[in-house]
């Protein structure tokens, strides 16, 4: 890969590009080497692998990702956003671990349910460029 990543993928994309989803399969693509994801994601999505092939292919498809692993700095970040927002804005847990891991880090958060996101003034959500 060589480059720093600059986006964090959330597991409701991925989802849908393991689904056949072209609009989302086009921005992954137009980014390729820049894209991240945390390793909550990656827990999310194995989760719903049934099979040992299922497993095998998705293990190989996310070697196109850098997988950020927690670190003390997250947890400190998460613990800061969720208290701020669990009972003003409903944040749940893994959220908030996703949204800490994308501000400690630096990085764009990539998703379809930015509602989840929009208030964390930390955050930066991922902007395609039209």
């Amino acid at each position: 890969m060589g480059q720093k990543p600059q986006i964090l993928v959330v597991t409701d994309i991925l989802i849908m590009v393991f689904r056949g989803d072209k609009k989302n399969k086009k921005i992954l693509d137009e980014n390729t080497g820049k894209l991240a994801v945390s390793n909550i994601t990656y827990f999310e999505l194995l989760a719903g692998l049934k099979t040992k092939q299922r497993i095998i292919d998705f293990n190989k498809q996310m070697r196109a990702y850098i997988v950020i692993h927690l670190s003390e700095a997250i947890s400190r970040q998460t613990f800061s956003i969720f208290k701020k927002y669990t009972t003003t804005h409903q944040l749940l847990p893994a959220d908030a671990l996703i949204a800490s891991t994308a501000i400690e880090n630096g990085l764009q958060l990539l998703t379809n349910n930015s509602e989840d996101f929009l208030f964390i003034k930390e955050l930066q959500l991922f902007k395609q460029n039209k």
